[in-house]
């Protein structure tokens, strides 16, 4: 079930980097390499490594405060992960 919830709301944060005008190149292609990483972890079932948990919280405290539609999203991706111990 947290998976499931995990990918929707990676389609969300997808959406919503694709709507949001004012997010420069830098922080878009950021954010959605960090996507491309949850989902690939998610493939691979493979905790290893650096907390995803850990980079989604990072990228809040980067991108929240200028873009703030993402930071519940994100938020709640973080959340999932560390449930889930990714």
């Amino acid at each position: 079930m947290a998976r499931e919830k995990l990918q929707s709301l990676l389609k969300e944060l997808e959406a919503e980097l694709e709507n949001l005008p004012t997010l420069d190149d830098n922080a878009r292609q950021e954010l959605a390499a960090l996507g491309d990483t949850i989902t690939s972890r998610l493939d691979a079932t493979d905790a290893a490594g650096e907390s995803l948990s850990d980079r989604v919280a990072e990228a809040v405290n980067n991108f929240g405060g200028e873009h703030p539609t993402m930071t519940p999203i994100l938020n709640r991706i973080a959340s999932i992960l560390s449930s889930l111990g990714i």
